[in-house]
């Protein structure tokens, strides 16, 4: 068997969170499996497991196979499959107040242009002109 070269494995193990946190699950399936051969270091090979099982909705199996993992990265991961009205630790109150609505798709308001009544102006920068 050859070795890939590290910059290749890196990409791979990209490739499989991409494909855990966006539905496509047999890609990530495979790319899961072989996390041993693409990560050498234990602990690296947990956080990524740990955190492909989240994006497959594997909240469980996660937080047994975070619950002896140490580290503020664990943590964090730790908080994404924590209860909602858990309280977050330190790691996690570093993000903006606003986060969790946008988590949860609530982020409309936040690029729609105020005073518009329709959606033409989401997405888009208020201060250019454009020329639809």
């Amino acid at each position: 068997m050859t070795t890939l070269a590290a910059d290749v494995r890196r990409l791979l193990v990209e490739c499989g969170l991409a494909a855990a946190n966006h539905n496509l699950v047999q890609h990530a399936w495979d790319i899961y499996e072989a996390l041993p051969t693409l990560l050498s270091a234990p602990g690296d090979r947990r956080l990524v497991e740990a955190a492909m099982l989240i994006g497959l909705g594997r909240d469980g199996q996660a937080a047994r196979l975070l619950a002896s993992t140490p580290g503020s990265e664990a943590a964090l991961l730790r908080s994404l499959i924590a209860p909602s009205n858990a309280p977050l630790n330190a790691t996690a109150t570093s993000f903006h107040p606003n986060s969790q609505e946008s988590i949860h798709g609530n982020n409309s308001r936040a690029t729609r242009t105020p005073g518009t009544g329709n959606k033409a102006g989401i997405g888009r920068d208020p201060t250019r002109s454009y020329s639809d």
